[in-house]
């Protein structure tokens, strides 16, 4: 391990830490460019000048798509709910498993700190891709983890050639921009970039025609007296069930002189007039 490998291996675990922690899309992109477009220089021997040209030209512009999108946001995420010193301790703790267990079982072509800075990224990006809310952080989360596993594979396989550098910056690219459409089309349809926690469902045909129904009584004589149906009012959720929620809808809503009219039968024809 070489002191320049050293070096760069901080840089991108740094770039990481700031990409997952920070409030400001500027940062978040900073150091998500940092970390994806610089990562070939861990791997060993050092990959040629065109493929780290490539790869860092696809991270700037995957970001600059990214901060177009969020342009004229006033704060579009909400920072890393673990915190950055969180991060970069998992993170360390990680590159340490990973540099310690490279080549286990079998003899590893590449450098050993390739594979521990690569559990590493995926340490710190497991985070912000299972409980992040915005979609800026969870799209970032996915480029680290695809950087992840590019730097384990050249710590196991060996540095990259050039045709396997260029499908990587496709896919960081490809990334990236799909986090910027999503980003436009929320915004486009008024939305704002959190990411909802549940699941939103239309409870239209579930719910009672009497209205809300009151809570049952703890004690079993006062629950058995109680007019109603009791417990057994509850939501139905089979299709005979839902049109006869509408039919007893509709037959409330209209007046009560029109009984036949709401059961869906034909009027009774008029009594004749006497004769005069």
């Amino acid at each position: 391990m070489s002191p320049f490998q050293l070096g760069a291996a901080l840089v991108l675990l740094a770039g990481a830490v700031i990409a997952v922690s920070a409030r400001d899309p500027r940062w978040i992109l900073g150091g998500l460019v940092v970390c994806v477009g610089l990562a070939t220089l861990v791997a060993d021997p050092l990959p040629s000048v065109l493929a780290v040209a490539i790869r860092l030209v696809a991270a700037l512009l995957g970001a600059e798509l990214v901060l177009l999108a969020v342009r004229g946001v006033p704060v579009p995420t909400d920072g890393a709910s673990i915190g950055p010193l969180t991060a970069a301790l998992a993170g360390a703790a990680a590159v340490v498993v990973g540099y310690a267990s490279s080549g286990v079982g079998s003899p590893a072509a590449g450098p050993p700190l390739a594979t521990g800075v690569g559990l590493g990224l995926a340490t710190i990006a497991i985070g912000p891709l299972l409980l992040g809310r915005d979609i800026v952080r969870i799209g970032s989360a996915m480029a680290l983890l695809a950087t992840a596993a590019e730097l384990v594979r050249a710590g196991l396989a060996g540095t990259p050639g050039p045709l396997e550098q260029g499908v990587i910056a496709l896919v960081t690219a490809g990334i990236l921009g799909a986090t910027a459409a999503i980003v436009a089309s929320a915004l486009h349809a008024g939305h704002d970039l959190a990411v909802s926690g549940g699941i939103v469902r239309e409870t239209l045909f579930e719910a009672h025609p009497l209205g809300t129904p009151k809570r049952a009584s703890s004690d079993p004589e006062a629950r058995r007296k109680a007019p109603g149906r009791g417990p057994a009012a509850r939501p139905r959720r089979d299709a005979a069930a839902h049109q006869l929620t509408l039919e007893e809808r509709l037959r409330r809503a209209r007046p009560a002189e029109e009984p036949a009219a709401v059961a869906g039968l034909p009027e009774p024809p008029e009594p004749p007039e006497p004769p005069e």
